[in-house]
């Protein structure tokens, strides 16, 4: 039966990056079928490598400004109205805002199907609520829930990526000396701060990585990170790591050439950041440094035994875009002699001995 499906998912990087496991479940589900997404503008190239059939695009980010409001609206009136033109069979509200629910309505699908604990009244637009304490489960698993009322019987979680082959080229022209497996990528920034682990201590682990394992260092980050990881340089070259051993890649790839800086990576260590979701994704071993969110429903999918936290009696944290009142935080709890004991088990085996968790 040919199904044509729409899954909502606007945002952000690591959670879409998660949600595209979605994708093979409904190509096996639908082998004729089609599978659109409909996200965020800026996150547009990241569907279209999940192997998706179409991407729809909203403009959020034009609604900030008032002298783009009036093309915001008009990619507003396009998307609704080419949503209900399509005729989907089924939508998936993986995202659970009122924005969300609303262009699941809008399509007119007969199936819709969303969570029951979605924002102020959205599950009232679906046909089908999966009711989940969402305390309690892996994000993914719950996305992986929406299927359910589509014949999904579970199994195993795989991605498809596609379309990496310029961005490839494109690495290895800039950046020829980072061969596939040849580096380790540290992702210091964080949206809020209190996910964020000291430049201090990523230093010293840096350290330890070139002397120990002589890897060279990708700091990857947005531009506006970027004082934030010059700094994360400069204590590493303070503590003996060669100059030329460190690059400083802050707002200076696409997406594409993201993925393939995390796939081709030998380890990537981040905290709870859409880097270390994207990396997981790809099959790249990651270590994923947690303090205020929960590592069962917020850590790697694929490699939670490669989580290290520090245990804290208010976590999770309920505000985390709050200051931290403790006088140490959870993430400075975390000893870069503790990430090294759990690079151990990655770096010391082979490289070729890093298991492929994508297809």
């Amino acid at each position: 039966m040919a199904t044509k499906v729409l899954i909502v998912k606007p945002s952000s990087l690591g959670d879409i990056a998660q949600t595209l496991a979605l994708v093979p479940r409904l190509r096996a589900l639908f082998p004729d079928g089609e599978v659109h997404w409909l996200c965020n503008a800026e996150y547009e190239p990241l569907v279209r490598m999940g192997a998706v059939d179409r991407v729809w695009t909203f403009e959020r980010q034009a609604w900030r400004r008032w002298r783009t409001v009036p093309r915001a609206a008009r990619n507003f009136l396009q998307v609704c109205r080419g949503l209900r033109r399509e005729r989907f069979d089924a939508v998936l509200d993986a995202q659970a805002l009122v924005r969300s629910a609303w262009f699941a309505r809008v399509t007119g699908a007969p199936l819709r199907v969303g969570f029951a604990g979605a924002e102020a009244g959205a599950s009232a637009t679906y046909t089908h609520c999966i009711d989940v304490d969402w305390k309690k489960i892996h994000a993914l698993d719950r996305c992986l829930l929406l299927l359910g009322p589509l014949g999904d019987k579970g199994g195993r979680v795989t991605w498809q990526w596609h379309g990496l082959e310029e961005a490839t080229r494109s690495i290895h022209a800039r950046w020829p000396q980072l061969q596939p497996r040849g580096y380790a990528v540290f992702v210091p920034g964080t949206r809020g701060e209190k996910k964020r682990w000291p430049a201090a201590l990523y230093a010293e682990l840096g350290a330890q990585v070139w002397q120990r394992w002589h890897l060279p260092i990708v700091l990857l980050g947005t531009a506006g990170e970027r004082a934030l990881i010059e700094d994360v340089k400069r204590l590493a070259l303070e503590q003996g790591v060669s100059a030329d051993a460190v690059l400083v890649l802050a707002g200076c790839t696409n997406l594409q050439e993201l993925t393939v800086l995390a796939r081709d990576a030998r380890v990537l260590v981040g905290s709870d950041t859409g880097p270390m979701h994207l990396a997981d994704a790809l099959g790249t071993p990651v270590v994923a440094l947690l303090g205020p969110t929960i590592p069962f429903a917020h850590g790697p999918y694929t490699q939670l035994e490669h989580v290290v936290t520090a245990e804290t009696p208010c976590r999770p944290c309920q505000k985390v875009f709050a200051p931290c009142q403790q006088t140490v935080g959870c993430m400075q709890r975390i000893t870069a002699a503790a990430v090294v004991a759990m690079l151990e088990s990655i770096l010391d085996r082979p490289a070729d001995e890093s298991p492929a968790l994508f297809v």
